[in-house]
């Protein structure tokens, strides 16, 4: 769902919102995004398990264990694009988030000589993942206010948020949160004194993404 409000409006809503204990913004909540420009905020890691086992005879256990990497996080990027008349931004928004919630365990035989029935144990991630990619138009004196629903929050494996400032969850339960995002042009903003007289001035777009 989206919303476009009035800017004092906007803000009235992020201060009810500010007062709520379960709040948390992002950790770079004001990004400034030069008008017809792409920007991306992402916050990703790899997280290491085990894929599968190799055999080595050379070795007591008579295999390897094969470590593979999956990444967890998520990506979001903005697109805005001014109107020829400067009425309107026209943006493209894309959120991409990964979340491992657990790493299943599998037992595959690994027989030798010495162990004909040995088995290992490897690890199959079973990831959620959300995908939004949406274009939307809106006036330059509005903010746009978008929805984006109950969405996968990513938990890296050294047990501290990968989000800044969002708690983990209680128990073995998966990560959730709302994911609000607001989007707010700002205007022109003066260039450096040394530019050239065409590009003293430029428009700006203020991102806003929060959790």
């Amino acid at each position: 769902n989206a919303w476009v409000m009035a800017k004092e409006d906007a803000a009235i809503l992020l201060g009810e919102m500010r007062r709520r204990r379960d709040y948390r913004e992002h950790s770079s909540p004001y990004l400034m995004v030069n008008n017809g420009q792409s920007t991306v905020v992402s916050v990703m890691r790899g997280r290491p398990f085990v894929k599968g086992v190799v055999p080595r005879p050379d070795v007591a256990a008579g295999y390897e264990p094969t470590v593979g990497q999956i990444d967890e996080g998520f990506a979001l990027d903005f697109s805005p694009l001014l109107t020829a008349d400067h009425r309107l931004i026209d943006a493209a928004i894309r959120c991409d988030i990964n979340q491992i919630e657990k790493l299943l365990p599998v037992m595959v035989d690994v027989p030798t000589q010495a162990s004909p029935r040995q088995r290992a144990k490897i690890e199959v991630p079973q990831v959620t993942q959300y995908r939004f990619h949406e274009r939307f138009r809106w006036p330059v004196d509005k903010v746009l206010l978008i929805g984006m629903g109950v969405v996968p929050l990513p938990i890296p494996v050294d047990g501290a948020p990968l989000v800044p400032g969002v708690p983990l969850p209680i128990g073995n339960t998966p990560a959730r949160a709302d994911l609000v995002v607001f989007v707010e042009c700002q205007g022109q903003v003066a260039a450096s004194s040394n530019a050239p007289a065409k590009g003293r001035l430029r428009e700006a777009k203020n991102y806003r993404g929060r959790y």
